[in-house]
């Protein structure tokens, strides 16, 4: 039996948020070996249109850490901003994983960072996370690399 290859690729898409919601892209980088991470958070609306974006260079223990301290970023800008309703996406599964399962990581600081971002999604407001693979989470995967 032959397969046979098709040349075909699926298109990963970022697609806008419902009406009354704001959709929040995030990401954090991480450079191995330096302590270093960049931060980056884009806020859309669902006419796609930008609403906000910031980014950030920081302190991190590694990738994790990073993408942990830009959905914290994320979601205290959004409540700062009057944001009520907000779609968080990132393409980091493990970020989402450990929030979800609210287990903490060996790592000491991130614990009270679970737990700080915890307090904030309990908060009165509508957040849901949703996972993306990393091409549809491209403008938060490089805002920090432009904005800084």
């Amino acid at each position: 039996m032959a397969f046979q290859l098709s040349d075909q690729r699926s298109r990963v898409l970022w697609l806008p948020p419902p009406p009354g919601m704001v959709k929040i892209n995030n990401d954090g980088s991480f450079l191995a070996g330096s302590g270093r991470a960049g931060l980056g958070v884009v806020f859309r609306s669902n006419s796609s249109d930008w609403v906000f974006g910031l980014s950030s260079f920081t302190t991190a223990l590694d990738s994790l850490h990073a993408e942990l301290l830009a959905f914290h970023l994320g979601l205290s800008c959004a409540w700062d901003r009057g944001h009520r309703a907000i779609i968080c996406e990132m393409d980091s599964l493990e970020t989402i994983q450990l929030i979800n399962s609210g287990s903490h990581s060996p790592l000491s600081v991130i614990p009270d960072l679970i737990k700080s971002i915890s307090s904030l999604m309990a908060r009165r407001w509508k957040v849901e996370v949703h996972h993306i693979f990393r091409e549809a989470n491209a403008v938060a995967d490089i805002i920090w690399l432009i904005l800084v």
